[in-house]
C-alpha cells in the first residue's frame, strides 16, 4: 500500500505551526506525567518546557521565534 506523502511530510512552516506541536508535546508529557500538571497553579513550568522545545524547533526549522 501506497503512503500519502502529504500526510506522511506535514508543512511546518510558520511560529503557530511550531507552537501547536510544542504544546502536543507538553499535553503528551502531562498525560505520561513526565511533567506535572500545572494547568490550575501559579506554577509555569509547562509554559517553560513548552518555551523551550518550541525553540529548539524553531532553530532546527529556520523559523524565527520572536
Amino acid at each position: 500500500m501506497k503512503k500519502d506523502k502529504k500526510r506522511m511530510k506535514p508543512k511546518i512552516k510558520t511560529l503557530d505551526d511550531v507552537r501547536d506541536i510544542s504544546l502536543k508535546i507538553v499535553d503528551i508529557l502531562v498525560a505520561e506525567k513526565y511533567v506535572k500538571n500545572c494547568m490550575d497553579t501559579d506554577d509555569d513550568t509547562e509554559f517553560a518546557i513548552q518555551d523551550i522545545i518550541t525553540d529548539v524547533l524553531c532553530r532546527r526549522l529556520k523559523i524565527k521565534n520572536d
